[in-house]
C-alpha cells in the first residue's frame, strides 16, 4: 500500500519465477514509474491486482506482466485517481486471458487501455453529455475489438431526471 510520496521507479507486488496472488494498491503520491501486479520471468502470472484510487500515475501499470503472458489479473481504477499519463495493461501479451479492467465510481482519461479481456463500469454517476473513459492515444488499432464491456449501477443521484436526447458516453478514443 502506498499512501504518499513520489516515486521514481518501478513498483511490483510481487517478483519472480510465478509472481502470483499480490496486490499493489495506491492512493495518494505522485508514481513516476510502472506497476506491475505480478512480474514473472518464467511462468505466467496470475490472480494479480492493481488498485488506484488516488494520486498520480505517469507510467504502464500492468496487472500482470510474463515472458509467455499473465492471466485473470486485475487493475482497478476508482475515487480521485489520475492516470490521464498512464497506459493500462491487463497483460504485456495480447493472448492472455482473464484480465479485467473495473472502472468504479472514476472517470477521466487515460493514454491508453490495452489486452484486457473485460471491462467492468460500476457505480457511475449519470452526467449528461461526459465522457466516463477517454483514452487519447491508443497504440495498437483495436485494442479493445474483443473485450467483453459490462456495465453495472449507474447512479441518479439527487432526482436526477433524464431528458429527451440526454447521453453519456461511456468509453471515448480513436481506432479502439
Amino acid at each position: 500500500l502506498f499512501r504518499s510520496g513520489n516515486i521514481d521507479g518501478n513498483i511490483r507486488g510481487g517478483i519472480g519465477n510465478n509472481a502470483s496472488n499480490n496486490t499493489v494498491s495506491i492512493n495518494m503520491g505522485n508514481i513516476k514509474g510502472n506497476i506491475y501486479g505480478g512480474y514473472g520471468y518464467i511462468y505466467n502470472p496470475h490472480d494479480n491486482k492493481v488498485n488506484i484510487s488516488g494520486g498520480i500515475v505517469n507510467g504502464e501499470i500492468y496487472g500482470g506482466f510474463g515472458s509467455r503472458g499473465a492471466n485473470d489479473n486485475r487493475v482497478n481504477i476508482s475515487g480521485s485517481a489520475d492516470i490521464a499519463n498512464a497506459y493500462l495493461y491487463g497483460s504485456n501479451k495480447t493472448s492472455s486471458t482473464g484480465n479485467t479492467l473495473k472502472i468504479d465510481n472514476w472517470s477521466g482519461s487515460t493514454k491508453s487501455v490495452q489486452n484486457f479481456n473485460t471491462i467492468n463500469f460500476e457505480n457511475i454517476e449519470w452526467k449528461n453529455g461526459t465522457t466516463v473513459l477517454d483514452i487519447a492515444a491508443n497504440q495498437t488499432s483495436g485494442a479493445l475489438a474483443k473485450t467483453d464491456i459490462n456495465i453495472k449501477n449507474i447512479a441518479f443521484q439527487g432526482g436526477v431526471q433524464l431528458g429527451t436526447g440526454e447521453s453519456m458516453t461511456f468509453i471515448s478514443g480513436d481506432d479502439l
